[in-house]
């Protein structure tokens, strides 16, 4: 798998693992609950350019990220 430099330059390593195991935890139900985002991003500044990585992510990962019509 190629490296892609993270847009979370801010993130340190600690946050990157959090960002993992949310993906990870996420991936049989398709979509991360609330409370794995709030678990995961509590120490977090959310800038645009963090939300855009995290939406990018969690895209990439093919999870819903967001409310969506049933």
């Amino acid at each position: 798998m190629t490296h892609v430099p993270s847009a979370l330059g801010a993130w340190n390593g600690s946050a990157e693992d959090e960002l993992d195991r949310l993906l990870d935890h996420a991936r049989p139900s398709g979509r991360p609950t609330q409370p794995d985002l709030v678990q995961a991003l509590q120490h977090l500044e959310m800038t645009p350019d963090a939300l855009a990585e995290l939406y990018g992510r969690c895209r990439a990962a093919g999870l819903v990220l967001g409310e969506t019509e049933d």
